[in-house]
């Protein structure tokens, strides 16, 4: 982090750096103290010590570094052997940046997501709230954006609902009963390493509001000082200044000292509160002759925690050409200032201009420019080919010339050139902040990527995520391979593009990894029907530590298991055969494992309508504790629960039965006593196959 407060002691962090060194002494002596129970402890990147450990392994795979592979070798099965979890996923795109770590140090790095506060105004599978996104995700989130106050010298909402519920007589209109800036920062009780900050300006607020506010010593200091109070008091960790663009000499200058004002005024704020210091950012220009203009780079980076780099727009429908989005190179043919229309050199912009490449933050666009092009039928489109405007709105976003990512996956238009946030991009993209040494990565914007996981086929937020199996069969280390197979890494867990480690070793013509990878799959599926087969005989027995060895080898998959068919046959289940023992700790054992009580799908008789009548009422209570929903549940004679508890005498059973309203009304009957009492059965008293014991019932209860 970049600030004067250190406030990294996150659980597990001496781990961390134990596996970012690779040193193993380390690591076996605080395995050996309390750090044991931290050994699965994610960092802000969702990465556990083993993740950094085998990216390590993967990058010297590819390096050939022997010293590096015997060094992870040995740290993964130091972690392996003292129980690491194997299947633990993270983050992609800062796997691939922690992938060159132990050549950076032990530097901290930046993602930080920005949401924009009009996405809740986008209709159907575009709505956005901040209720919508994953903490876990980000370092660092920026809420989009807050208004000048030019009467109250102050920060101030851009939307009612920013600060307060929107009411209409006297009901809430929104979906939350909380304003957006409490839905944005109670995200972080579930990251609780996030930090929240306000964004102040954006494309709408125009230069002459910031000229205004920020040109005269006076005023600039009473809005800084409005600010601080406006950040405590709706609870963020900070302020991000965007102010699109600084355009003459004298906004450069006066850009210098609202950066070089605010960082003092929030220095001396946290000394005399003795409160952590609020953050400063600011999001840039990316086009190096606007970057000139615009900024005394040596001037402000001292001052900045970080400086994010707008690093997307570089072409789009204002131009009479098409042309990439965001570009990481210059592309060949590119001369003059076209050279300068690409994110490397951003990059070196900004670092020629006197700031550290540790205080850049490079920007990623999730979503893609459209243009209409001249010459709809030319088979060889490339940049710079001649357009005639923009493309057509996105169905959600509703803006020519501008798709999400999400529209992007749903929708390509006929006609339409458009430039996407590509896979392969992502990568190099993530290889060149690592390269670089820069801070991290900014996202433009959380709520253009596919939220709800129902577009691009690639499930929520789909920001690769992978797990140790996924990187070592991805370089092809068969060592650490068999080490992770031999301790049941899971062979079946999907990435963002639904590969599994055997997809990626295919791809990756990792031959060997691929044979490996396939011999395991064939053995487990061996093991496991094997294993299934023994569960069977185990509930049919009612032998209960048969059962837990069977559910111990199954581990994470045993929920699964329980609730297939065994064998692939159409028997009766697991649950199903514990009834019939009527053994209570084999039943409780199932249920704990995540058995679900299914009604069997030829007979329908579910395990509640055999513990019912079998007449075992713990196993009865503990059903209807989990599933109450069965004792309406008929076999496929029509029979209830109830009916077989009333047949076979079992009056407790019964009692505790009649005191669920779930039954239908169709199997229900009124009858009345000879005081006009009525009463309601789920069962007919007066059919033929009626019992003396259900009228033995009826009697006690007229």
């Amino acid at each position: 982090m970049h600030n004067d407060d250190d406030d990294d002691n996150y659980p597990g962090k001496l781990l961390h750096q134990a596996a970012l060194y690779l040193n193993v002494d380390l690591l076996k002596d605080l395995l050996i103290g309390d750090e044991i129970n931290n050994i699965d402890a994610t960092d802000r990147f969702g990465c556990t010590p083993l993740h950094t450990a085998c990216l390590s392994a993967a990058q010297a795979t590819l390096q050939n570094d022997t010293r590096v592979l015997d060094s992870s070798l040995e740290f993964i099965m130091v972690l392996i052997d003292h129980g690491a979890d194997l299947n633990v996923q993270t983050v992609y795109c800062l796997l691939l940046i922690i992938v060159f770590i132990y050549t950076i140090h032990s530097q901290q790095f930046v993602v930080g997501c920005y949401f924009t506060n009009w996405s809740q105004y986008r209709q159907g599978y575009g709505y956005f709230i901040p209720s919508y996104i994953d903490p876990s995700l980000c370092t660092h989130l920026y809420y989009a954006f807050a208004n000048i106050n030019i009467k109250f010298r102050s920060p101030s909402p851009f939307e009612i609902n920013d600060i307060k519920p929107i009411r209409i007589n006297n009901s809430i209109k929104s979906l939350s009963s909380m304003s957006m800036y409490e839905q944005f920062n109670l995200l972080k009780i579930k990251n609780h390493r996030l930090k929240t900050l306000l964004s102040l300006g954006g494309a709408t607020v125009n230069s002459t509001k910031f000229r205004y506010i920020f040109q005269t010593n006076k005023i600039r200091q009473e809005f800084i000082r409005n600010t601080i109070k406006y950040l405590r008091k709706y609870k963020f960790d900070g302020l991000d200044i965007d102010w699109e663009y600084p355009e003459i000499d004298k906004d450069r200058r006066i850009f210098s000292l609202l950066i070089r004002d605010y960082r003092l005024a929030f220095q001396k704020e946290s000394l005399l509160t003795n409160r952590t210091r609020l953050l400063l950012t600011a999001a840039v220009a990316a086009y190096r002759p606007k970057i000139e203009i615009s900024y005394n780079i040596k001037e402000i980076s001292p001052f900045l925690d970080f400086i994010n780099l707008m690093a997307y727009d570089y072409h789009g429908n204002w131009n009479t050409h098409i042309g990439f989005n965001s570009p990481l190179y210059p592309r060949s043919t590119e001369i003059g200032n076209q050279r300068y229309l690409n994110q490397q050199a951003t990059v070196n912009t900004w670092i020629d201009g006197g700031c550290p490449p540790s205080k850049l933050v490079l920007g990623l666009g999730f979503y893609g420019r459209t243009f209409q092009l001249q010459q709809i039928n030319n088979p060889n489109i490339k940049p710079y080919a001649p357009s005639k405007g923009p493309g057509l709105p996105g169905i959600y976003t509703n803006s020519s010339g501008f798709l999400s990512y999400y529209e992007i996956c749903d929708l390509i238009k006929k006609h339409t050139w458009h430039t996407d946030y590509d896979k392969e991009q992502e990568k190099k993209k993530c290889h060149f902040i690592a390269k670089q040494r820069l801070s991290g990565a900014m996202i433009w914007t959380l709520d253009l990527d596919d939220f709800h996981g129902s577009f691009c086929g690639q499930g929520k937020y789909p920001l690769l995520k992978k797990t140790p199996l996924h990187i070592i069969a991805e370089v092809g280390n068969e060592k650490i391979l068999a080490l992770l197979l031999f301790h049941k890494a899971d062979v079946t867990i999907r990435d963002k593009y639904g590969h599994t480690a055997l997809s990626l070793a295919q791809k990756n013509r990792k031959v060997d990894s691929v044979e490996m990878i396939q011999n395991e799959i064939e053995l487990r599926q061996q093991v496991r029907q094997e294993t299934e087969k023994k569960l069977l005989d185990a509930c049919f027995d009612g032998d209960v530590i048969k059962a837990e060895e069977c559910l111990a080898h199954f581990g994470a998959q045993a929920k699964a298991v329980l609730n297939s068919s065994p064998n692939g046959s159409d028997t009766l289940n697991f649950l199903y055969r514990a009834c019939r023992t009527g053994n209570v700790d084999l039943v409780k054992l199932l249920l704990k494992h995540g058995a679900i009580a299914k009604p069997h799908r030829q007979t329908s008789y579910s395990p509640l309508y055999i513990a019912c009548r079998i007449g075992n009422l713990d196993i009865v209570q503990m059903l209807l504790t989990h599933f109450p929903h069965l004792v309406s549940v008929a076999t496929l004679e029509q029979i209830l629960p109830f009916a077989a508890a009333c047949s076979q005498g079992h009056l407790s059973i019964v009692q505790l039965l009649l005191t669920y309203p779930n039954y239908p009304f169709s199997s229900c009957n009124i009858y009345v006593d000879r005081l006009q009492r009525s009463y309601v059965f789920p069962f007919n008293l007066n059919a033929v196959n009626t019992t003396p014991t259900e009228l033995k019932y009826e009697t006690q209860h007229s």
